[in-house]
Formats: structure tokens, C-alpha cells, sequence
């Protein structure tokens, strides 16, 4: 799941327990979703390289790159 650096605060805000368990939970929820982006990241990737194979003009990626561009924006 992609989360927000807002909802991650508020998901370690609710957890109980020391400063390290809030960390380690904190860091959990980073990475999760920094995967879970980068995987979105690879699959938009693939699917350019399938639409370059197959002819499409460059103009008509745009679309393409922007959805990657706001997802790398989102990394944390």
C-alpha cells in the first residue's frame, strides 16, 4: 500500500510502546511503500518499452511519463 508521510505519522502515532517501536514501524511503512511505488514505477516502464516496440510516437507517451514522474514525487 502507498502511504503518505501524514498517514505514516498517524499509523506510528497510534502504535504503543517505546521510541524504537515506533521506528521500526515508522521505517516498516517506508519501505512498504517506496516497494510498492517502485514496482508501480517498473510496470508503467514496461509498458513503454512494449509501446515503442510496437511504433507509438514519443508525443504520445507523455501521458505515460507524467504518471511516472508523479509517482516518483510520491517516494519517501
Amino acid at each position: 500500500m502507498i502511504y503518505t508521510a501524514e498517514q505514516i505519522e498517524w499509523e506510528v502515532s497510534q502504535c504503543g510502546g517505546t521510541w524504537v517501536k515506533r521506528r521500526n514501524l515508522r521505517a516498516k511503512l517506508v519501505d512498504g511503500s517506496n516497494k510498492a511505488i517502485n514496482e508501480r514505477i517498473g510496470n508503467l516502464k514496461k509498458e513503454i518499452r512494449a509501446l515503442k516496440a510496437a511504433g507509438v510516437k514519443q508525443q504520445s507517451l507523455a501521458p505515460v511519463y507524467s504518471k511516472i514522474t508523479k509517482l516518483e514525487m510520491r517516494l519517501l
